[in-house]
């Protein structure tokens, strides 16, 4: 009876195991489907979004269409206004040729020429920009294939690390439901309930499938109208850039441009749609495979290798899904990329119409320049006036400044430091009289100083003015030093030389203002040490009239004196608290000054760096002046050897001329180009400007120059040589002119460094004076309530012995309870150092334990379907004081018990830190325990 009974709990024992399983394996394939579910979802989401991205790409790619369309459209327009030119010169050129009589003249023949010249010119820039243009896009392609190289690694290395996340924590997951299915269950009757709710969830598994089938042709029914709607987009983009190819070479070179940055970027965005419509298909096919997955699994629901297929296949299925996570983010880069690219150029066209409305304002400064100069003249007189009436104020402090200390002498021999009651009075009221008399003086003197550096801030803007014409002059000069024989260079180097002139008569000019500014910076000096004595004098008489109030505390306590002390007091504290409000303006004012000299000390280094670079390019003028001569001499020789030839002759040597003078010229300008890199590095966007327009006027000026110069005489060019000549000269002369102002410019700038110096000196003075007369108005005002107030008596003595007795007790009291701290202290971060100590020891703990538990579990005898195995005990015993976990043969020791983490009421914070350690020794137990 026995052995049956023990076979029946056997039996009842694995029953209740099978049962175990099999809701385990339901709930497993419930979180399963909600996954499969949500994953679903999640997918439909991405296609409806990927859906709206498509419309909204081909509205984009269509309005683009549209765009080109019309571009196209004029391109058409341009074409076939040259085509009309060019048939019209053909019926022009057949007329003259079928007419004997109308034949051609030199003239004509000539501007004919150089228009075709010019034309050819042109034909060779645009195919030099295309294949510029062609070399950029190569490099640009392989930049966007290494970015996207890159994306797709760091893309992997994401999915990797988010995998084996997502596997770590379904393995907890699983864990925890099998240990929660642990305890025992008797009742079968509520097993087979459960099996019956279980048939009827795989009944609603069917219906969900058949609900993912229609989803998933309303998805194949969306590819197929992308699909159409693709190769609309590619035969429309086959149309443009066959209509491209069309106009590729009859089209002005910006243009070109335009039109292959557009077609390149629709390129890359038929691309884009093409890589999502593959993704799509891609997603289509897993939820194919998935659905026929989930068809599968439902016969095999009851085996125990369902289980492990059906996580092999949602690992794939998320990693399917991370996938297309990455390739959407991918394509939303991508899309990201196209729109800065499209602002980008739209930044750049937008910066082009800034450069042509930059020249006319260029040429409309011009014309401002000359008006400037006679403000600046009229400026000039009005500055010199005001000085006049500077000097003579000045001269008026002086005698005052003479006077008071004339009277201060007579003070300090005729009375002495210790005076009556009444004197010292008078003479404080002298005093403070005096010094509110020099406080107003100086505040004169501030404000002259501030008239003077209004006026030395005009003389600099005067100055940057005569800079950007300086600016203007060299380019003009930069000019010249292109080898063609124009007349008029010895003019132009004389108006540069007087407008140096008139530079250095202004710099000449700042630093008679800057000998000004020191000689007042000297009487603040003066005035500073003469309010210094007078507060030393104010001292001396508030001392003295204490120690009389001391020595005679009865006659101080008089009526008569009473009043009379209050009411000098209030008016010595009125005239203080006055002079404080004039220390506190003065001081503000110092300070603005003192900004004003700080920003006027750049705006000079800027003006000298200016001068540097204006005297650095003249010395290359200066160098590169004989390779004008020798052009010179070349042209000329050209000139004569043409002239000697015949009529058919001297028109292809002057073809061959002009090739190698338009060769020589582009030489040129490029040597000018190189040259002026340093310069537009520095000068501003405006002078760069100015450049770009008397560039293209000299080029102008140079193709009509050509025009005139076959009929030009010799007489011309003698004349021209001449001015050549002069013009060395003149450059010589220009660069002596430009080091002696960069030389005044030192100067002046060391003088203002100086100045700056003393300034600040000053202002220092002027904030210890202030500090001073605070702590007299305190002195002040502490003696008059001493003077209120009667005699302490001998128990008010003893009281504040006391007193002081105790604090003298609270303070060491207060340094034994900060040693006590210091300790309680130290002994916290021992503790702390202990809690530390005991969590590694933890965690080893937990490493071992670990270890221990995979070395037992690949040394058991795991038995198919949950059935325990013989772990060295019989059937249905189990030592006591022991129970360990047992499931499929498997065991899970008991954790380790945790230290004791002491309490330490030193601080709110260690008591806080002690709790989370705690909290993190206790987390890792509970989730064992469970």
């Amino acid at each position: 009876m026995e052995a049956i009974t023990s076979e029946l709990r056997s039996l009842r024992e694995e029953i209740s195991l099978l049962e175990r399983e099999k809701e385990i394996e339901l709930k497993d394939m419930e979180r399963e489907l909600h996954v499969a579910q949500a994953e679903i979802r999640n997918l439909r989401q991405a296609a409806e979004d990927s859906a709206t991205e498509h419309e909204s790409d081909l509205a984009s790619l269509q309005e683009d269409l549209c765009r080109m369309q019309s571009e196209l459209d004029d391109m058409e327009r341009i074409r076939g206004e040259y085509e009309m030119e060019i048939t019209s010169l053909r019926a022009e050129l057949e007329m003259k040729t079928s007419d004997p009589s109308n034949s051609y003249s030199l003239s004509d023949f000539s501007e004919m020429q150089e228009e075709l010249q010019q034309l050819r010119e042109r034909y060779h820039f645009l195919n030099e920009e295309y294949r510029a243009l062609q070399e950029s896009n190569s490099s640009l392609t392989g930049q966007l294939a290494d970015l996207e190289s890159e994306r797709t690694r760091r893309a992997t290395e994401k999915w990797l690390l988010e995998s084996q996340t997502l596997r770590s924590m379904m393995s907890t997951e699983s864990q925890t439901l099998e240990m929660d299915f642990l305890e025992p269950h008797p009742e079968t009757q509520l097993l087979r309930q459960q099996l019956l709710g279980a048939e009827e969830q795989m009944h609603d598994m069917k219906n969900k499938c058949k609900e993912l089938c229609c989803e998933l042709q309303e998805l194949q029914h969306h590819r197929l109208a992308s699909e159409e709607e693709q190769k609309r987009l590619q035969r429309e983009l086959k149309c443009a850039q066959n209509e491209m190819l069309r106009f590729q070479t009859s089209h002005n070179a910006t243009q070109n441009e335009e039109l292959k940055t557009r077609l390149c970027a629709l390129q890359q965005k038929y691309d884009a749609s093409q890589d999502e419509q593959h993704e799509l298909l891609k997603a289509q096919l897993q939820l194919q495979a998935e659905l026929r997955q989930l068809k599968v699994m439902k016969s095999a629901v009851v085996e125990s290798q369902s289980e492990k297929e059906l996580l092999c296949r949602l690992h794939k299925l998320q990693l399917q899904y991370e996938n297309l996570m990455c390739e959407k983010d991918k394509l939303l880069d991508v899309q990201q990329q196209l729109r800065e690219d499209l602002q980008y150029h739209e930044a750049e066209v937008q910066r082009l119409k800034d450069i042509a409305g930059c020249f006319q304002e260029s040429i409309e400064k011009n014309t401002e320049i000359q008006s400037q100069l006679e403000e600046m003249k009229q400026l000039y007189q009005s500055s010199k006036e005001q000085l006049e009436h500077q000097k003579y104020m000045y001269d008026q402090l002086e005698q005052d400044f003479l006077l008071c200390q004339k009277e201060l002498k007579e003070l300090k021999t005729t009375q002495s430091i210790t005076e009556e009651k009444g004197t010292c009075g008078d003479k404080c009221d002298a005093l403070l009289s005096r010094l509110t008399e020099l406080q107003e003086k100086y505040k004169a003197s501030q404000k002259e100083i501030e008239t003077l550096q209004m006026e030395q801030c005009e003389l600099l803007e005067d100055q940057r003015r005569m800079q950007e014409e300086q600016g203007q002059l060299q380019e003009e000069l930069h000019k010249l030093v292109i080898p063609l024989p124009k007349a008029g260079l010895l003019q132009k180097s004389q108006d540069l030389l007087s407008k140096l002139r008139d530079l250095g008569e202004l710099q000449l000019l700042y630093q008679g203002m800057q000998g000004e500014q020191e000689k007042l910076v000297h009487n603040q000096e003066v005035l500073i040490k003469e309010q210094s004595e007078l507060h030393k004098r104010l001292h001396l008489c508030k001392d003295s009239h204490f120690r009389e109030v001391l020595e005679n505390p009865e006659g101080s306590k008089s009526p008569k004196s009473s009043r009379y002390s209050q009411n000098k007091s209030k008016v010595i504290d009125a005239q203080i608290r006055v002079l404080q409000d004039l220390y506190e303006t003065s001081q503000t004012k110092q300070e603005l000054l003192q900004q004003e000299q700080g920003r006027l000390q750049e705006e000079q280094k800027r003006l000298q760096a200016d001068l540097q670079l204006c005297l650095e390019e003249m010395q290359l003028l200066q160098a590169q002046s004989p390779s004008v001569k020798m052009s010179l001499e070349s042209n000329k020789k050209n000139s004569t050897a043409s002239s000697s030839e015949n009529c058919e002759k001297t028109d292809d040597n002057n073809i061959d001329d002009n090739e190698s003078y338009h060769k020589s010229y582009r030489s040129s300008e490029d040597s000018d180009e190189s040259f002026l890199k340093s310069y537009y590095s520095s000068t501003s966007e405006t002078c760069g400007k100015s450049h770009q327009t008397t560039t293209s006027s000299s080029g102008n000026s140079s193709d009509t120059f050509y025009k005139s110069y076959v009929t030009s005489s010799n007489e011309d060019e003698s004349a021209e040589a001449e001015d050549i000549e002069h013009f060395e000269e003149m450059v010589s002369k220009v660069l002596v002119k430009l080091q002696g102002v960069q030389a005044m410019y030192q100067f002046s700038q060391e003088e203002h460094d100086l100045l700056q110096e003393r300034m600040k000196n000053l202002l220092d003075k002027q904030k210890e004076l202030k500090a001073e007369l605070d702590a007299c108005e305190k002195e002040f005002k502490e003696c008059m309530e001493g003077l209120e107030k009667p005699v302490a008596s001998q128990n008010d003595k003893n009281e504040i012995k006391e007193l002081q007795t105790r604090l003298r007790e609270l303070q060491l009291q207060y340094q034994a309870s900060m040693d006590e701290q210091g300790r309680l202290l130290a002994v916290q971060e021992h503790l702390e150092g202990q809690l530390q100590c005991c969590q590694e020891e933890l965690r080893q703990l937990k490493e071992k334990r670990s270890s221990v538990t995979q070395h037992a579990t690949a040394g058991d005898r795991v038995l198919p379907h949950g059935v325990m195995a013989d772990l060295g005990q019989p059937r249905g015993q189990i030592p006591s004081g022991y129970y360990p976990q047992l499931w499929a043969g498997r065991t899970v020791p008991e954790p380790p018990l945790h230290p004791y983490v002491p309490c330490v009421p030193i601080f709110l914070a260690s008591v806080t830190q002690a709790g989370k350690a705690y909290g993190e020794l206790l987390a890792p137990i509970s989730s064992c325990l469970v």
